[in-house]
């Protein structure tokens, strides 16, 4: 962390650069922190405004870290080597996939229990980290995931605790198995995903965000798997039925007029049906509604609180209804499975931030998928380029941390654990303090 001292004298007045004048906490030996702020000299001679740091964000994913937290004095520590590396932000998940809360919620279980690991908390982790943040002047956008709401390996969170859940996962259509719950599953790759249009569903939604926005004073919030789990579901009656309301058109042959299985091959290798193409731009339909309803909500409650989704940056991709692009321009005519109205679903305008995951190996990779994302949403909101730090040592780190500052709104790196093991704290802070140069420099 930057130390820097202002002594002021009698007859000189110190001139510093816009780097040095940066207010940060001095660290003590207990690991509090001291906030006091620095104090400067005004300086009449001044005229340019100083140039606002693009966001810098540190990912926390609740799952990979959830024994590193036992103790505050973890977050104080974790917070300390993200400030030093440049980052200015974080962001925060506290309502992991299994749908217990890291927040003290009125209707949630408390995630006390994960992996088969046990942590028990008397403080309120989300607080805690509101808290540290704030005395490293760090922002904190809060991650909660949407659609899933139970862990299927060890059945725990309210698709198996809670009886009003019990119709709402997510019926998944599957080659020799036909019609099933996605709470029955025991594949590796599947998550326990909910109906988006079942009504407890959108209840708990509502009563999530709800709570968290109202509760805490945080400056973002990102809407994670907002989306169906893949192609496969949801085939209950309730979207056969609103589906029909959709199109105007019942369904003869359900879910064959969709689509159907051939003996022998797997999931992902379906033959579209005569309403295949409907369905796509239905399912998308649904998801822009769900994040429509969201981002009205947060708004709502907090006109300044931004609203986010981070996506990965394959797109088209119509198997999970989740349509991120611009919904101005059609963009998917040449697509066999797309409609005419297909590209009305997107959800772009609706959003303050998209987080694009460019998760390539190369900054080639990182280049073409920040582009590709800029180009699809059309202004409609900010774009930033996000990376992976699990792409192993020879990642060439500090230069993508360098392209996204540079060439994006900003920077999230995901996420902590990864950037531990493969100790990029050194890198990170190389092209943190390099792109927001080269981003001030372009503002300029």
């Amino acid at each position: 962390m930057k130390k820097t001292l202002y002594f002021l004298t009698v007859a000189l007045a110190l001139i510093v650069s816009a780097v040095s004048c940066e207010k940060s906490g001095k660290s003590k030996v207990d690991g509090t922190e001291d906030v006091t702020p620095d104090s400067e000299e005004p300086n009449p001679e001044k005229t340019e405004p100083e140039l606002k740091e693009k966001p810098a964000l540190l990912w926390i994913d609740a799952s990979a870290n959830f024994t590193r937290f036992k103790y505050k004095r973890e977050v104080k520590r974790t917070l300390d080597m993200a400030k030093e590396a440049g980052f200015n932000g974080i962001c925060l998940d506290v309502k992991p996939i299994q749908g217990h809360a890291l927040y003290k919620s009125e209707f949630l279980k408390p995630c006390t229990s994960m992996h088969g690991d046990e942590v028990k908390r008397d403080w309120d982790y989300l607080q805690c980290f509101l808290d540290e943040a704030k005395a490293r002047n760090m922002t904190v956008t809060v991650s909660a995931t949407m659609m899933t709401w139970g862990a299927i390996d060890t059945k725990l969170g309210p698709a198996y605790e809670d009886p009003a859940l019990k119709d709402a996962a997510t019926i998944e259509y599957l080659p020799e198995v036909g019609l099933r719950p996605v709470t029955q599953s025991t594949d590796n790759d599947v998550f326990c995903f909910m109906n988006p249009l079942h009504p407890e569903v959108k209840k708990y939604i509502r009563r999530m965000v709800t709570e968290l926005v109202k509760n805490y004073e945080f400056d973002s919030f990102i809407l994670d798997y907002c989306r169906f789990q893949n192609l496969n579901s949801d085939f209950s009656n309730l979207s056969r039925e609103e589906f029909e309301k959709y199109t105007g058109k019942k369904v003869v042959n359900w879910p064959e007029d969709i689509y159907h299985f051939k003996p022998g091959v797997k999931k992902q290798d379906f033959t579209p049906g005569p309403r295949f193409n409907e369905w796509v731009e239905f399912r998308s339909h649904v998801i822009q509604q769900t994040v429509t309803e969201i981002s009205d909500l947060v708004h709502e409650l907090k006109p300044k609180m931004k609203v986010e989704v981070w996506a990965g940056p394959w797109w088209p991709l119509y198997a999970t209804g989740q349509n991120w692009a611009s919904a101005k321009t059609n963009r998917t005519g040449s697509y066999w499975w797309a409609t005419p109205d297909y590209y009305k679903t997107g959800f772009a305008h609706k959003l303050d931030v998209f987080q694009v995951g460019a998760y390539g190996s190369t900054l080639e990779s990182i280049n073409n998928d920040v582009y590709k994302a800029q180009t699809i949403v059309e202004g409609e909101c900010q774009v930033y380029g996000t990376i992976s730090a699990a792409n192993g040592r020879g990642f060439d780190m500090d230069g993508a941390c360098e392209y996204c500052l540079a060439n994006s709104d900003g920077l999230m790196v995901f996420e902590l654990s990864h950037i531990v093991r493969n100790d990029f704290w050194d890198q990170i802070k190389v092209g943190i303090a390099k792109g927001q140069a080269a981003a001030a420099k372009n503002k300029k």
